[in-house]
């Protein structure tokens, strides 16, 4: 019990970071966040998002942002979980972001990945991203 009220508790706050950053900055939601919008179920801790190289340069004046070249994303990371920034032409998540970026949608005042590109088998996996196996 005490485990998952902290679990509860780090999804709060990853919740509330990620609207806040709703607020400020231009960006496709994926990942763990995305896929709960869908399924309503397991929250997630870490934020998975896909910007535009202007929209890095703007979270990189408020964030310390890191390269990470070996999985070809950037990150931002906090002492209760990271975030991991994907940019077309450079990342792919199985998925190339820029594909990702031309089919989305709103759901729940988030932009995400239509359901089509979660239920895509990956290049590199092929299994999709709502994949339990």
């Amino acid at each position: 019990m005490k485990n998952q009220f902290w679990h509860s508790q780090l999804e709060d706050l990853s919740f509330r970071t990620l609207q806040n950053l709703k607020r400020e900055f231009d960006f496709v939601l994926v990942g763990g966040w995305a896929i709960y919008f869908y399924t309503k179920s397991l929250k997630s801790r870490d934020i998975d998002i896909i910007v535009r190289p202007e929209v890095l340069s703007q979270l990189k004046q408020k964030f310390e942002v890191a390269k990470n070249e070996q999985l070809r994303k950037y990150e931002i990371k906090t002492a209760e979980f990271d975030i991991d920034i994907y940019l077309p032409y450079y990342s792919s998540l199985g998925i190339p972001a820029e594909d990702i970026l031309k089919k989305t949608i709103i759901l729940e005042g988030f932009r995400v990945p239509e359901r089509e590109i979660l239920l895509e088998p990956t290049k590199t996996t092929g299994m999709s991203f709502l994949s339990t196996k």
